[in-house]
């Protein structure tokens, strides 16, 4: 029995040192991969640009994103730190800063790896990123050769013809463009972004997309169920002011639009501080506004801020596309379509009622002046 015993332990201790050998040499190799993707990037594609655009949720990220999307020289993927806070969601919105940037980091070397802690090995397919068919890059030929991405092309038409190629294949298609760009929304402040900034590697450049916060309330409250989780991490921030009956108030949109107004005016300072000078030249501001009124001279403005070429055929997809009839509903708020951009922009003028504004302007008055929006006057100027 003895003897038993001791084998059963002798077998045990030896499959003990195989599940640790094995896990040191996967995290070994992993290490090899990634540093060999890293090494393919700096010598293989030194000119390759690396664009992060920054928002807050329903901004108009989603269309600014689409201005680039649409560009072939641009590999764009959509909020990929959606896996990350997707699985830790108990956590606050400030305690995923850094794994965020990590991921961000990886993506932006064109390293699919860094999506192995939130995607199961038998997952590890396109279909399984976040908003992948959303992706011009991803929808089209190296990339799956059954679908040919357009200016009228659909995500659910891109998911049929083409959700089943490896991650691997989304790292060849990465590196074979001279522009990536990341849209991100789950960014509070510019600090975790700081090593990325400085890195010769990543050659990156910021685009910071803000809006009126009347405007984002505005939009917030129409799709409150579709923006739960991630404002349940976000609230999570200041959840020592949490108690159960504001936990399902209004209240509470007010506090969480509070604190997605002091991000954006914070990453905004953090930005323009004259002692961040590895910054200059690397970050530029755009209202949504301003991109709605005059969508080709900032969409100009941007691309020259990249390095991109924004050709005729460029240009008459932005007019059609900020020059539609409605407002989108029919397509999904999160859906890019052609819609009367300048309305989108404006209603909420016409649809919050004066006290919301009164109260939004109290909650987010330094956003409101530090981005040269106007302070509602009087119910007169409100419905004009």
């Amino acid at each position: 029995m003895a003897r038993l015993i001791k084998l059963q332990l002798f077998i045990a201790l030896q499959a003990s040192v195989m599940v640790v050998f094995i896990f040191l040499v996967h995290n070994r190799d992993l290490q090899l991969y990634q540093k060999s993707q890293e090494r393919n990037k700096t010598e293989l594609n030194l000119n390759q640009s690396s664009i992060l655009i920054i928002s807050s949720w329903r901004s108009g990220s989603s269309f600014l994103g689409q201005l680039f999307n649409i560009n072939p020289n641009v590999f764009y993927l959509m909020e990929p730190a959606w896996h990350v806070w997707k699985n830790f969601r108990h956590s606050s919105a400030n305690s995923l800063h850094v794994e965020v940037s990590k991921l961000l980091r990886s993506l932006f070397l064109c390293n699919t790896s860094a999506f192995d802690p939130y995607i199961q090995p038998h997952s590890r397919l396109n279909r399984n990123l976040f908003a992948w068919a959303l992706s011009r890059a991803l929808c089209s030929p190296p990339a799956c050769d059954a679908y040919d991405y357009s200016e009228t092309a659909t995500e659910e038409a891109c998911s049929e013809a083409c959700g089943s190629y490896s991650l691997r294949n989304v790292e060849e298609v990465c590196q074979a463009h001279t522009h990536i760009v990341l849209k991100e929304v789950r960014i509070l402040s510019l600090e975790p972004l700081y090593s990325l900034l400085k890195d010769p590697a990543l050659n990156l450049k910021i685009i910071h997309l803000v809006r009126d916060p009347r405007g984002v309330f505005k939009s917030r409250s129409k799709e409150r169920s579709a923006l739960n989780f991630d404002s349940n991490i976000l609230y999570n921030n200041f959840k020592e002011k949490r108690n159960f009956f504001r936990y399902f108030s209004v209240k509470r949109d007010y506090e969480l639009l509070e604190e997605i107004c002091k991000s954006q005016v914070n990453m905004y300072k953090q930005a323009t501080q004259q002692n961040h000078s590895f910054i200059k030249g690397r970050y530029k501001m755009v209202r949504f506004e301003d991109l709605t009124k005059d969508p080709l001279k900032v969409a100009s403005d941007l691309y020259e801020f990249t390095n991109l070429t924004l050709t005729p055929k460029l240009q008459t997809w932005i007019y059609n596309l900020t020059h539609g009839t409605g407002d989108g509903g029919k397509y999904g708020s999160f859906q890019v379509s052609p819609r009367d951009a300048v309305h989108v922009s404006e209603a909420w003028k016409t649809e919050l009622s004066i006290f919301t504004i009164q109260q939004i302007e109290q909650q987010c008055a330094e956003a409101i002046q530090v981005f040269g929006y106007d302070f509602f006057m009087s119910k007169d100027k409100q419905r004009s």
